[in-house]
C-alpha cells in the first residue's frame, strides 16, 4: 500500500471516529498506523484521530497544544526510549479505552470539557458533563480520558469500548454515563525504574494490563517519565511527546490448568523451574510451557498440580503467568534435592541453590559458557567434551576452581590428561584452535566469559572505559559496576599466572556510527574494517551516534531520526574517500 492511500484510509478512520460513526476496531486502525509509521513516523495523521476542525460546529482552540505519542508494538520499539529515559524513574499507567479531552475548571466551579480534535482545538461536550462521573478533583487544566468503566459495561453498548464512547458522544444526550479519569496522576499508576532486563519489563507491563483491564477498558499501557522538569527539556518535536509512549502489542490471555512443574540446573547451580500446562493458543501459537521464575514465586502461589491458571502473551515475548487460583488439594511440586546429582538445595534469596560441588550439569555449563563465542570463543569445545573431561576426577577438581586452566594446559598439566580423554586428533584441533586464540582476546573478553550477572563484554568495556575515566555516554545498571570490579581483581591474579597473553584493552570508540541499507562491501567487513580506527557500530540511532552510513535502498526511519537528531550522514563512498582525513 503506497503512503497516499494509507493516509487516506487513516484520515477517513479518523473522521469517522470523530463524528461517532466508528468502522475501524482497534486492531485494524493499528495495522495502519504501523504501515504508515514505517514509511514517515513523523506523519501528523498518526497523533490524532481528528477530522479537520474547520469542518465542524462548536470547535473551541485548546490553551495548551496537546500533542501525539509514540507506540511500542513489540520488544524491538521498547528500546530506544528505554536507552533514552531508562535510568531515569518512570511512571506506568493505564491507556484507557476511551475518548480522549481537555478538562478546563473555570470561576464559581463550572468546567468546560474540549475533545482532544487535533490537538490544537476540538468539540466543546460541556453540555454532556451533567452526565458524567467525575473520579478526581480537577485541576486548572486536566488531561483526561472518557471511558465507561467495565462495571458499567453492557453487552448491549457493542463490541469496542472506545467506539462505543465516540459514538455517544457525537448524540446530543448521552443514553447512559460516561466516567472521567485523569491521564497523569492516576490512583492506579505506579512508579518504576528500569534494571536493563527489558524480558522483566515486559512481564511487569504485561501483568500490569491483566490487573487494570478488570476494572478499566484498556488497550495497553503508557509509559511516562516522572520528573516534569525532564518532559519540558525533552519536549523537542513539535506534535510527539518525547518522554511518553504508548506500549500496545498483540495482548491475548487463556485460562488453562497445571499438569506438572519441571525443574533444571542452571549454570550458576540455580533450580529453575519451567511450568508444565494444558495446551491454549496465544497470539496464534499454542503454548504449553512457561517459566515459573524461581522456587520462592512458585511457593508463594501455591503452584501445584490442577491449579488453574492465567497465562498471557504480548506479541513476540513468551508466555507469562500472570495469575494463579491455587485452590486444588495436590501437594507441593518444589523438590528437595537436586533433580541432576541429588544433593541437598539451599533456599537462597529467591532461587534453590544445588549444594553439592559435585552438580556436574551446572559445572557443564559454566564451562562451556566461559569458552563458547559469549566467552573466550576458544573453537571446538562443546558441551559433551566438557563432560568428558570432568569426569576425570583430577581434571574436575582442577577445573570447578579454575575453569581457565584449558587456556593453558602446559603451566596446569593436563595435556596428558586432555591426550588420554580426547585422544591425538581432538587435542591436535585444540591445541592448534588455542594458538590461533593467543594474543586476540582481551581482559574485558576473560571477564565477560566468567559469566558474571550484567557482564556481557561490550558491558564489560564501558564499565573498564568508565572507570579509567572515560566519559561513558550510555546507562550501566550499578549491579553490573560491582561484579566488574569484583571480578577484576581475580583476573589480574589470574592473568599472571598462565601462559596466554592478552591483548591491551581497545580505547574507546572515537566514533560510533550506525548503517542503514545495502553497502557495496559486505556489511561485517565493513564493520571489521572500521573497527581498526577506533569506530563502534550502533544498531540504532540514538543522540550518541556520530555519523549515519547510507547506503541502497536505505530505511525511512534511520534517516528522518538522524535528520531529526542532526547527526551527520554519509556515502559509502565518501567515508573511504575520506576516512583517514577528520570527517
Amino acid at each position: 500500500m503506497i503512503k497516499d492511500e494509507l493516509i487516506q484510509k487513516i484520515k477517513n478512520a479518523n473522521a469517522a471516529y470523530s463524528s461517532g460513526m466508528p468502522y475501524l476496531t482497534d486492531v485494524e486502525y493499528d495495522e495502519l498506523w504501523q504501515q504508515l509509521h514505517s514509511l514517515d513516523p513523523y506523519n501528523k495523521v498518526l497523533y490524532h484521530t481528528a477530522r479537520d476542525p474547520k469542518l465542524g460546529q462548536n470547535i473551541h482552540p485548546h490553551l495548551y497544544k496537546i500533542k501525539g505519542t509514540h507506540k511500542a508494538f513489540n520488544q524491538k520499539d521498547l528500546i530506544p526510549y528505554l536507552q533514552r529515559f531508562g535510568s531515569r524513574t518512570l511512571i506506568l499507567e493505564p491507556k484507557y479505552d476511551g475518548c480522549a479531552a481537555v478538562l478546563y475548571r473555570q470561576q464559581e466551579g463550572h468546567y468546560k470539557l474540549i475533545l482532544e480534535g487535533d490537538g490544537s482545538a476540538g468539540r466543546d461536550i460541556t453540555h454532556h458533563l451533567k452526565k458524567m462521573i467525575l473520579t478526581f478533583f480537577p485541576l486548572a487544566i486536566n488531561s483526561v480520558e472518557l471511558i465507561i468503566r467495565c462495571e458499567d459495561w453492557k453487552d448491549s453498548y457493542g463490541s469496542n469500548p472506545r467506539n462505543t464512547v465516540a459514538g455517544w458522544l457525537a448524540r446530543k444526550e448521552l443514553p447512559h454515563s460516561i466516567t472521567i479519569v485523569p491521564h497523569n496522576k492516576s490512583l492506579t499508576s505506579i512508579k518504576y525504574t528500569y534494571d536493563g532486563n527489558i524480558e522483566n519489563f515486559s512481564e511487569l507491563l504485561l501483568s500490569l494490563h491483566n490487573k487494570w483491564k478488570a476494572t478499566y477498558p484498556i488497550d495497553g499501557i503508557m509509559i511516562k517519565v516522572k520528573d516534569s522538569k525532564l518532559r519540558l527539556t525533552s519536549d523537542t518535536h513539535p506534535d510527539v511527546y518525547q518522554w511518553s509512549l504508548a506500549w500496545k502489542p498483540p495482548i491475548q490471555t487463556a485460562e488453562t490448568i497445571v499438569t506438572d512443574i519441571e525443574w533444571n540446573v542452571s549454570r550458576k547451580g540455580r533450580i529453575i523451574p519451567t511450568v508444565i500446562y494444558e495446551p491454549v493458543e496465544l497470539c496464534n501459537t499454542i503454548n504449553s510451557r512457561a517459566t515459573g521464575n524461581n522456587a520462592q514465586w512458585i511457593r508463594d502461589r501455591k503452584l501445584v498440580r490442577g491449579a488453574k491458571i492465567i497465562v498471557g502473551k504480548a506479541g513476540e515475548i513468551i508466555p507469562k503467568i500472570i495469575s494463579v487460583n491455587s485452590s486444588a488439594p495436590y501437594p507441593s511440586l518444589i523438590p528437595e534435592q537436586c533433580p541432576v546429582c541429588g544433593m541437598g538445595l539451599l533456599m537462597q534469596d529467591k532461587h534453590l541453590i544445588c549444594t553439592g560441588n559435585k552438580c556436574l550439569p551446572q559445572l557443564i555449563k559454566s564451562l562451556h559458557y566461559f569458552y563458547s563465542d559469549k566467552g573466550m570463543d576458544l573453537k571446538s569445545i562443546g558441551e559433551h567434551m566438557i563432560a568428558d573431561l570432568i569426569d576425570n576426577p583430577l581434571l574436575y577438581k582442577i577445573l570447578i576452581d579454575k575453569p581457565w586452566a584449558l587456556l593453558s594446559p602446559e603451566e596446569f598439566k593436563i595435556k596428558t590428561m586432555i591426550v588420554n580423554i580426547w585422544g591425538e586428533k581432538r587435542t591436535s584441533t585444540y591445541i592448534h584452535n588455542l594458538k590461533e586464540l593467543n594474543n586476540t582476546k582481551n581482559l574485558c573478553h576473560f571477564i565477560s566469559a566468567l559469566g558474571k550477572p550484567g557482564l556481557a563484554y561490550k558491558t564489560a568495556l564501558k564499565i573498564y572505559h568508565a572507570l579509567k575515566g572515560h566519559n561513558v555516554k550510555s546507562y550501566i545498571p550499578s549491579k553490573a559496576i560491582k561484579n566488574f570490579v569484583d571480578t577484576f581483581l581475580l583476573v589480574n591474579q589470574v592473568s599472571s599466572q598462565i601462559n596466554f597473553t592478552f591483548l591491551p584493552v581497545p580505547q574507546p570508540p572515537k566514533m560510533i556510527y550506525c548503517i542503514t541499507g545495502t553497502l557495496t562491501n559486505p556489511r561485517n567487513e565493513m564493520i571489521s574494517y572500521l573497527e581498526k580506527y577506533q569506530w563502534q557500530i550502533s544498531n540504532q540511532i540514538s543522540k550518541f551516534v556520530n555519523i549515519l552510513i547510507v547506503g541502497d535502498e536505505p530505511g525511512r526511519i534511520k534517516i528522518t531520526k538522524a535528520k531529526e537528531l542532526n547527526i551527520k550522514t554519509i556515502s559509502e563512498s565518501e567515508l573511504l574517500n575520506n576516512l583517514t582525513k577528520e570527517i
